[in-house]
């Protein structure tokens, strides 16, 4: 069963390559899904070292990995087409911005450095129970901003502001963000004569990269701050791997599955959750509840004192049981499909696209939380809307500096 799976995601792997591109979701999504449900658990073997967590796959959540991956990304297609076309990496011309545009971008960099000196300053993003966590959006807003004027800024100031956000992610422990940063960028040198295989390698390389380190700068420990002494490490990427934290979402999606006959499946809850988490507390004390966030606790052991997350296969799981997989899958892929054509169709360039397929394609399935997921997507979507109603009030269009006005990038 292992192999058919294997040779499953390898062909689609292959068939998205050639249809769709590297920058694509649908590639990515199969990659991504391949290594943290099949190779991660494969090369960490079945005990997790750094944890004690224990896990071992059978022929039922292999069945499970091909039925979620497949009603997934049909539910992806039918609400986001744009997901499933080629793209194009044409560079646009530099843009002369309005005045609206200016002064939204600016607020937003603004509020992001604001928020994320708090986090920092604050020591407010290293423990579980401080005050104020949600300043952690602000890290995704810095991210955003940048992506918005990629184009804008010469290639010196560009290096400049990934080194700066490189250091800032690593010093709080945000491998995500990094994966996202390196990606988006890498995602661009096929367009420009970059070869298949060496592309391949570049993504794999940003991938390890962020993955290792993310295992270094380990310091949100939620309580206690230490930096690890470099020179005492020895170049092992296994045991970055190992140690980078990545290796806990297969232990626990795999014991979900394996044990759902001892679960308690919770049906709707991830959307009702959704629908009412930004309704504050104080206006809503009855609001409903995540009761199944801690489900993998119950299954596993070992994770207790870590924390962990799961694979959206543990998610759609946990809704209607491995019967309901294919309903459970589909109806997540059309949910994440709806804020991901939403996003993507209001592009401003090429980068900001690629980060936006990074996300929804890499990060978000391996946060099997839907209020939390969507609530990073909407991060990356809420300026693109606060853009377009910038250029409605104070003109339309998006010109360049050539006087043209020119159509998004991603198309068939």
């Amino acid at each position: 069963m292992l192999t058919l799976t294997i040779f499953l995601s390898l062909s689609w792997i292959l068939y998205s390559f050639y249809r769709y591109g590297v920058a694509s979701f649908p590639f990515l999504y199969v990659v991504s899904s391949l290594f943290y449900l099949i190779l991660l658990p494969l090369l960490v073997g079945d005990v997790d070292l750094v944890t004690g967590t224990y896990a071992r796959p059978t022929e039922v959540y292999y069945w499970s990995v091909i039925v979620f991956c497949a009603c997934y990304m049909i539910g992806f297609r039918v609400t986001a087409p744009l997901a499933f076309t080629r793209v194009s990496t044409e560079r646009y011309l530099p843009r002369h911005g309005r005045l609206g545009e200016k002064i939204v971008l600016w607020s937003l960099c603004v509020f992001a450095g604001a928020l994320v000196a708090f986090s920092l300053v604050s020591r407010n993003i290293f423990r579980a129970d401080g005050p104020f966590l949600f300043t952690i959006i602000g890290f995704d807003i810095l991210l955003v901003c940048y992506f918005i004027g990629r184009n804008e800024r010469s290639n010196f100031l560009n290096i400049v502001f990934i080194l700066i956000q490189s250091v800032v992610f690593l010093y709080a422990g945000f491998r995500y963000r990094l994966a996202i940063l390196f990606l988006s960028e890498l995602m661009n040198l096929p367009g420009r004569g970059f070869r298949p295989v060496r592309a391949a390698v570049a993504g794999g390389i940003a991938l390890m990269l962020a993955l290792g380190l993310g295992a270094l700068g380990q310091v949100r420990s939620y309580g206690t701050f230490s930096v690890v002494d470099l020179g005492d490490l020895a170049f092992a990427p296994l045991e970055f791997l190992k140690q980078s934290g990545e290796q806990t979402v297969a232990f626990a999606t795999i014991n979900i599955v394996e044990g759902i006959d001892r679960l308690q499946l919770v049906g709707l809850e991830p959307i009702t959750v959704l629908t009412t988490q930004f309704v504050p507390a104080a206006l809503y004390p009855d609001k409903p509840r995540t009761t199944y966030l801690g489900s993998y606790l119950i299954v596993t052991e070992g994770l207790q004192d870590t924390g962990a997350a799961f694979h959206d296969l543990g998610q759609a799981a946990l809704m209607y049981g491995l019967y309901g997989l294919p309903f459970s899958a589909a109806l997540l892929g059309g949910i994440a499909g709806l804020f991901f054509q939403s996003t993507l169709k209001r592009s401003p360039n090429v980068y900001y696209s690629c980060g936006v397929i990074v996300l929804y394609a890499v990060l978000i399935p391996t946060r099997g939380y839907l209020a939390q997921q969507m609530t990073w997507a909407l991060t990356f979507l809420v300026p693109l809307l606060a853009l377009d109603l910038a250029r409605k009030v104070f003109g339309d269009g998006i010109r360049h500096s050539d006087g043209k006005t020119y159509r998004t990038w991603y198309g068939r």
